[in-house]
């Protein structure tokens, strides 16, 4: 795992978003904003081609240990299925690793904007590097920065949450695009086909007619094609104008920034990891509803029931205990490898010689609503169930089979798993992603 963590290492340091770039303009102390951002776009490609590197041997790997498993079931050999198995769970650690990294050029991409995030997200696994049209993909990315250094493309396959596009690419201007690659005989006659009809704008296509006209299978391949290239366009309205239309639902989407920024305890956690380097433990209480631990050597182990035992005494009840390496598996936290944290600090956390642990107070979070004005509460097993039901949508956080409800005014919401994320993960103050939902219900229309 040392040689992996020193490739992983490289990589970080082409894209570490801290790094000084630019020529420094003598006057100002500065660096000029357009070398600096022609270092930047070289030093992420120089990133891709790592992690493209990486996740091509991971995948070799991980197929000739599926192949062991396989053979070791068949065979009965469980010693040998014991240890394929182990070494699978190490390569797919090593994966979300270098899948994180890739998301970190992406949160670049849209200056670190999670509600842009979300609409380039589907909950779906991300796809072997050796399934995908990979060439030909990787010769446009390298079109793109050759004809505008100034601009990047951003392979959509290589990290943890993008599932629209194959490319996605920020230019000059920072404008955001989604790129498809077609390649092949077949998608170059579906795309002709959607040509003809003038599908993209203008016309519905008739699944029944094309089937009839171009058969089966040619048919199925343009209403694929189409359906792409139509949530491409929905997604990429949303993301550079903040309105459009979901592409899941059929709903209008209205994105509207918060009216403050919101707070980070960013420096506070790093405050706390640095006490690390002179005794194993350090804790704190933010806005009186967080508590954060950091651990390590002896006390990693014990760390969090001593965390727990702190927040029985501080919270009572209703709290939620989470291990901040957890954000490596979810596809839509804000990377790691983002924090302003020491290089050592990042990696000692992601290999878990360093432990942080975060236990949120949800009472507190209820009681935050109240004070701001709105009506906060939890919601039956039974009324959760259906709300579950209901919408397959949304991603409600949900506590002992309960979801909390907020209402305010002629309007509600659900408190949402996303919330949460953005307290834990993103590292947002309590206090200010509960001013945000409670300013955006201020925000509906009376």
């Amino acid at each position: 795992m040392r040689d992996f963590e020193e490739k992983a290492r490289e990589i970080f340091r082409e894209l570490c978003p801290y790094r000084v770039r630019g020529i420094i303009d003598p006057a100002t102390g500065r660096a000029d904003e357009q070398s600096s951002l022609r270092m930047r776009n070289a030093d992420f490609a120089t990133a891709q081609k790592l992690i493209v590197n990486e996740l091509q041997s991971l995948t070799a790997t991980k197929r000739m240990l599926n192949a062991q498993i396989k053979d070791a079931n068949k065979n009965r050999n469980r010693k040998q299925l014991f240890r394929s198995r182990e070494a699978l769970v190490r390569e797919n650690f090593k994966e979300t690793i270098i899948r994180k990294l890739a998301d970190s050029i992406a949160w670049q991409l849209i200056d670190g904007r999670s509600d842009l995030a979300q609409w380039m997200h589907a909950y779906e696994d991300a796809p072997a590097i050796d399934k995908s049209n990979l060439p030909s993909v990787l010769e446009e990315v390298e079109r793109i920065t050759r004809d505008d250094s100034l601009s990047f493309g951003l392979l959509s396959d290589l990290t943890s949450f993008i599932r629209v596009g194959d490319i996605i690419k920020r230019d000059t201007s920072g404008i955001l695009k989604i790129i498809e690659v077609k390649e092949g005989e077949g998608n170059q006659k579906a795309m002709a086909i959607l040509q003809d009809e003038l599908a993209l704008k203008q016309a519905k296509l008739d699944p029944e007619k094309l089937r009839s006209s171009h058969g089966k299978h040619l048919g199925d391949q343009v209403m694929r094609i189409q359906k792409q290239l139509a949530k491409g366009a929905q997604v990429k309205e949303i993301l550079n104008t903040g309105k459009g239309t979901d592409p899941r639902t059929g709903d209008a989407v209205i994105i509207k920034a918060p009216s403050h920024s919101p707070t980070s305890y960013a420096s506070e956690l790093a405050g706390l990891i640095l006490q690390l380097n002179k005794k194993s433990w350090s804790y704190t209480v933010l806005d009186g509803g967080l508590l954060v631990g950091c651990y390590k050597g002896i006390m990693k182990g014990a760390g969090r029931s001593a965390l727990e035992l702190i927040a029985q005494q501080t919270f009572r009840q209703s709290f939620l205990t989470i291990n901040y390496r957890q954000g490596l598996e979810d596809p839509l936290s804000e990377p790691v490898f983002l924090k302003p944290f020491p290089e050592d600090d990042i990696f000692d956390i992601v290999f878990d010689r360093i432990r942080v642990y975060l236990i949120l107070s949800l009472e507190w979070i209820i009681e935050a609503f109240s004070k701001l004005g709105a009506n906060a509460k939890w919601l039956s097993k039974r009324e959760t169930a259906e709300l579950r039901q209901g919408n397959r949508h949304e991603s409600p956080f949900i506590f002992r089979d309960k979801a909390i409800s907020i209402e305010k005014d002629d309007w509600s919401l659900i408190l949402g798993g996303g919330s949460l994320r953005r307290i834990v993960f993103d590292n947002l103050l309590p206090t200010s992603v509960v001013s945000m939902l409670v300013d955006s219900l201020d925000s509906c229309p009376s």
